[in-house]
């Protein structure tokens, strides 16, 4: 089973840094992620109203994904804009972390700890895609289990798997 939340009709972010302070699972067929989701999804369905992937870690907790997602002209893939991952050299799985992102005009900055993995701007997208990122957004910590990207849990996966959630801090700019 997998599960959500999220701060969707209660709590919307503008500009500033988004921090939540998260232990990881590792296992096979794991998909722990931190993301957001533009607060004019209703009036402008996915992926017009845009995603920031601050983090997702798929069956590898050694290896981070962080992405924007948003429109883009046919024919290419119509729902990545650009992505950013990489190995951490450690497994962030072994203890809580501080994964955050920093939003303000025209940018979008994500990281863990002291870390920057990376900034996405306007310029980064592939040619013709719309920057939709300069409004609020709501956030989601989830944990899905299984699907297209993660794959199936396996037997060296330990259950129950928990994302454990100390806490989530805004510092509006």
């Amino acid at each position: 089973r997998s599960g959500r939340v999220q701060t969707k009709g209660k709590v919307d972010f503008g500009y500033g840094t988004l921090t939540a302070r998260i232990k990881m699972p590792p296992g096979q067929g794991l998909w722990p992620s931190f993301w957001l989701v533009g607060a004019d999804e209703n009036s402008n369905p996915w992926p017009g109203a845009g995603e920031i992937d601050v983090v997702e870690f798929v069956s590898n907790t050694e290896t981070h994904h962080s992405a924007l997602h948003g429109p883009v002209p046919e024919p290419t893939n119509a729902l990545l804009q650009e992505q950013i991952s990489g190995g951490t050299g450690a497994d962030l799985s072994q203890d809580y972390h501080n994964y955050w992102v920093t939003h303000t005009e025209n940018a979008v900055t994500v990281g863990v700890d002291d870390t920057t993995w990376g900034t996405f701007t306007p310029g980064s997208l592939p040619s013709g895609a719309g920057w939709v990122f300069d409004k609020p957004f709501y956030a989601v910590l989830n944990l899905a289990v299984g699907g297209t990207w993660a794959g199936p849990p396996d037997d060296s996966t330990q259950f129950p798997a928990k994302m454990l959630v100390d806490w989530v801090q805004w510092n509006p700019l």
